[in-house]
Parts: structure tokens; sequence; C-alpha cells
């Protein structure tokens, strides 16, 4: 995943133009892009967030995933003229079937819970329907009360061990491991299905809902 800010004109000129006065310090690349771009991203200083493979046109993403952040790049597009900011590098998140979970962690697991950063993003009032142990609740809908404390790491998190997400089906935890490879963890796994899956197919004491 990259995210990156980026500033689209009709010809190499005009490009050229930002480029070297952003190399002069004579600008500034969001007020820039407000200014010239012609891309609705304007509106934010050029910033386009992040994004994955296969989401933009071929030769913007490689310019984008091929430089390293704090490049400035120009390409071309069927577009017309860019210049790209790149501004960081993340890992796209993997899956993690429930299979390999409860063969892991389940009630004969082979592996310490300890081991891993288990997160379930699931509302509140879902933990008293269903739940499985050792998983750290961090609900989507309640990001505002848990944010400081993620942000200043004082949710003792570590950014580079296995951290596998669950929620009930598997949607909204895909969406959590995005928001945590955007800020920086790099071995983020979802678990396909969710909890409905794992009380399906794996332990049927586990209540559904």
């Amino acid at each position: 995943m990259v995210r990156a800010k980026h500033i689209l004109v009709d010809s190499e000129e005009m490009i050229d133009a930002i480029k070297q006065q952003l190399e002069d310090g004579k600008g500034n690349f969001a007020d820039l892009a407000k200014l010239v771009s012609t891309c609705p991203s304007k509106d934010r200083g050029g910033d386009l967030g992040w994004f994955k493979r296969n989401i933009m046109v071929k030769e913007f993403e490689e310019a984008a995933f091929s430089n390293p952040p704090g490049s400035v790049v120009k390409v071309k597009s069927e577009f017309g003229w860019h210049l790209i900011q790149v501004e960081e590098h993340g890992m796209a998140a993997k899956s993690i079937t429930v299979d390999e979970l409860g063969r892991r962690f389940g009630k004969d697991g082979t592996d310490d819970p300890l081991s891993v950063q288990l997160i379930d993003c699931r509302e509140t009032s879902e933990l008293e329907l269903s739940s499985l142990p050792n998983f750290l609740n961090l609900p989507m809908g309640e990001y505002a009360r848990w944010a400081d404390q993620f942000e200043n790491g004082k949710l003792s998190l570590e950014k580079d061990k296995e951290t596998i997400v669950m929620c009930h089906h598997g949607i909204r935890s895909a969406n959590f491991c995005s928001f945590l490879a955007q800020h920086g963890f790099t071995n983020v796994r979802n678990l396909i299905g969710g909890i409905d899956a794992y009380a399906k197919k794996i332990d049927n004491s586990v209540p559904q809902y």
C-alpha cells in the first residue's frame, strides 16, 4: 500500500515548472495542488490517501510503488501529467482461516496466545452475545474512545508482531486490518468468516448470533 499526494496538469512544461518550484523551496505541495491541479483531489491538497495496487492507472501506480517515501516524481498517464509526492509505504493485510486459528489457539491449540496480538473489532454489545478468549476489544464504532491510546502507543501493540483481527463475518476486520497497515503494522491478518465461521466450523460451544 502507498499513501501519496499528486498534482495533475495538462502539459509537461507546467509540471516541470511546478517541480522546479518545489525543489527551489518556493512552494508547498498541498498549496500548489489546490492552486493548479485539475484533479478533484486538489480540494484536499492533492491527498489521495492510501491505495493498493490495481487501483490507479498503470503508469501512476508504478511510479508511486517504486519510489521511496519523500520522493517527488513526474509521470504521464492518459489523464495528463502527474507530479506525485510519495508519503508512506505500508504492508497490505493477509488473511488467516478459522482452521488455522483453531489449530493454533483453540482448546487444544499448539501456540501460546501471547505470541501474537489478537484484536476483536466488534462492538462492545456483541461481546455479550459471543466472544473468544485473549482478544483485545477495539470496537471500530468507538474509535474516538481508544484513538489517543492507540496513537500514543499506550495499548502496547507491537507493529512487527503477528496481529490477527476478528469481527462477526470478516468484513469489518478487513477494514481494521487496512487501518493497522496504514499505521505501519507489518504482519496483519484478517480472520476469514469471523467469529461466526469459527463457531460453525471449529467450536460449536461458541454462541452464534
